[in-house]
């Protein structure tokens, strides 16, 4: 068998251990956060008819909605990338991973794919459902869609990065991305800024979102760029650096 068909062979594996090991908590902070938007839905006032306008749905949509990629993008991208590589090494579980002829790069580059897209499905399907309570407008869930799924990409592939260097992925992850953060709080607009990660263009698109007004695309596209390239640069280390280190 080569290598490219033992690879496709684990993607199986790969995909039931996202469900058995990471899904169970994703889908269970999701589902927390549609309780309170359905919950804040039910105690509306509602007219003499009984049933919510679609005047008051669309009210509430922006709000319900910052309320749910304001913090569950980061959750979920952090789950859907904790410890991809580096719970291997710790255990030693890559021993038997790599004990067939399989490129640990491509191993785990095929495991960050299949991670990222269902962990993305999970957040996104929890975004249209959000929209469909609502009756919220084509575009307004476009761009919340597109702030789901460059969030979770993105925030996905430094995690992977930070997994690829040590065992502490998500605190290097959380620690770059809250130390970024509160720089561009503290010295808005200085120029140096943009030469950091951009950590803050997700956050400032969901504000613009929960404000209704148009979503820098481009922004998230950088963002989106930021989290590729995290995961190419861990991808090079894991290619260098013996597994057993």
């Amino acid at each position: 068998m080569s290598g490219r068909a033992r690879l496709a062979r684990y993607a199986l594996w790969q995909v039931v251990d996202f469900l058995f090991e990471r899904a169970v908590a994703i889908v269970l902070i999701l589902a927390l956060f549609l309780y309170v938007a359905h919950f804040t839905i039910s105690s509306t006032p509602r007219p003499p008819g009984g049933e919510l306008s679609e005047e008051i749905l669309h009210a509430l949509a922006p709000l319900l909605m910052t309320n749910l990629l304001g913090t569950a993008w980061i959750a979920v991208g952090l789950l859907a990338a904790n410890g991809i590589s580096s719970n291997d090494r710790t255990t030693g579980r890559f021993r038997f991973l790599f004990s067939k002829p399989v490129r640990a790069e491509a191993y785990y580059a095929q495991a960050f794919a299949v991670n990222m897209v269902l962990a993305s499905v999970c957040l996104m399907a929890a975004v249209l459902l959000l929209g469909h309570w609502t009756a919220a407008q084509p575009r307004f869930m476009r761009d919340a869609v597109l702030i789901a799924a460059s969030g979770v990409v993105g925030i996905g592939g430094l995690c992977f990065f930070f997994s690829a260097v040590f065992r502490f992925d998500w605190l290097g992850t959380v620690s770059v991305w809250g130390g970024v953060s509160l720089l561009h709080m503290q010295f808005s607009g200085a120029s140096w800024l943009r030469f950091l990660p951009p950590t803050s263009a997700v956050g400032t698109q969901i504000d613009n979102l929960g404000a209704q007004r148009p979503v820098d695309v481009l922004q998230l596209f950088w963002f989106l760029l930021f989290g590729l390239v995290s995961f190419a640069v861990g991808l090079l280390i894991l290619r260098r650096r013996p597994l057993s280190t």
